[in-house]
């Protein structure tokens, strides 16, 4: 359940943005769609950037360090995001650049993380799955209305909502992981 919440949350996160950053820089900074989009691949490319990060590195550092690094990086992202908005006018330099590292950090996370859930229990691994994807959009769902209500026309909900998220998603990894330890020393005491 614990990775599964992290993966639910990190794509919360960055499906937040999604949906913010667009109205943002259109409506609010009187931006072009060719702006956003011409972004936009750039947070593509710093998501697929994370993900050749993990899959080439990602054994080098470890799984759960990975994972834990991955949510600090996502939460980084976030409270930089809420302080410079709280500083700097708002330009789309800072709506983007945190993203870019929301990305890049939440790519960090997929492959590991996923393999986290399925492996908790392997006769289960279509379930762990299942639960993943659902998850994923019940959470992003949620999360995408509850900013869309408290949008504001400034970047703190989208910014408050991605701290928020990537926040639950480490206690959630905090949490499986001291269940786990908890496990171990009782299943180490019964043998």
């Amino acid at each position: 359940m614990g990775p599964a919440l992290f993966f639910g949350c990190v794509m919360a996160a960055i499906f937040a943005t999604q949906a913010a950053i667009p109205y943002l820089l259109v409506e609010v900074l009187g931006g072009s769609a060719t702006e956003y989009g011409t972004w936009f691949a750039v947070l593509c490319a710093f998501y697929v950037a994370g993900n050749y990060v993990s899959g080439r590195w990602g054994k080098r550092i470890g799984p759960v360090k990975l994972i834990f690094l991955s949510g600090a990086g996502c939460l980084a992202a976030a409270l930089g995001g809420l302080a410079a908005a709280g500083m700097l006018t708002l330009r789309p330099v800072l709506l983007f650049v945190p993203g870019i590292v929301l990305y890049f950090a939440g790519a960090l996370a997929i492959a590991p993380v996923q393999a986290e859930a399925v492996a908790a229990q392997p006769r289960h691994a279509g379930s762990a799955s299942g639960l993943m994807s659902a998850m994923q959009m019940l959470i992003g769902a949620v999360v995408v209305q509850t900013m869309g209500f408290a949008q504001d026309g400034t970047p703190y909900p989208m910014f408050g909502a991605v701290a928020g998220c990537t926040a639950l998603a480490l206690v959630a990894m905090l949490y499986a992981r001291a269940a786990h330890r908890r496990a171990a020393v009782a299943a180490a005491a019964t043998a």
